[in-house]
């Protein structure tokens, strides 16, 4: 783990490639909570600690009701690092795919500094890979954007330096 790891309340908005990410992440952050798919709630030892954690779960599926509630859940606890991976799902190392807006919408709701995060667990431990590779994971926290940007500057800011970060780490 690269930069200083928060241990106040903010966002976190993480490149994901694979659940390695996930996992480092977990282990350093102090009071986190993951916004996380809400298939992953039923899944039995991931669910159980998703629910323990206070991980926010949203359903993709349903566009227009998820976000109200997923902001309204998120502003119960306002005391936490929330992290979200703002492409919605793991990605292949250098695979292209967009940013979310989602990811926005949190960070103006939260009004809190937002930690961008670069890694390159994919590399080793890739999406719907059998295979495990030796080398050495990294998650570099790269820069803290503060509150207050407009959702199109933080979107391409986020965007712009959590890629150039992971490409450089890959």
């Amino acid at each position: 783990v690269r930069g200083t790891i928060p241990k106040e309340p903010c966002l976190i908005c993480s490149k994901h490639q694979s659940f390695l990410d996930v996992m480092i992440l977990a282990s350093v952050l102090p009071n986190f909570r993951f916004i996380i798919k809400h298939q992953l709630v039923n899944f039995p030892i991931i669910g159980f600690y998703a629910r323990q954690t206070g991980c926010v779960p949203v359903n993709r599926e349903k566009k227009v009701g998820t976000v109200n509630k997923m902001l309204e859940s998120l502003n119960h606890e306002t005391d936490r690092q929330t992290v979200v991976y703002p492409q919605g799902t793991r990605v292949l190392p250098y695979a292209e795919k967009p940013y979310k807006f989602g990811a926005g919408l949190i960070y103006k709701n939260l009004n809190l500094k937002c930690h961008l995060v670069a890694t390159n667990t994919g590399s080793f431990w890739a999406r719907r890979s059998p295979y495990r590779y030796p080398g050495t994971a990294i998650i570099n926290f790269v820069e803290v954007l503060d509150p207050g940007l407009e959702i199109n500057q933080f979107m391409e800011q986020m965007e712009k330096k959590i890629e150039m970060a992971s490409i450089k780490l890959m």
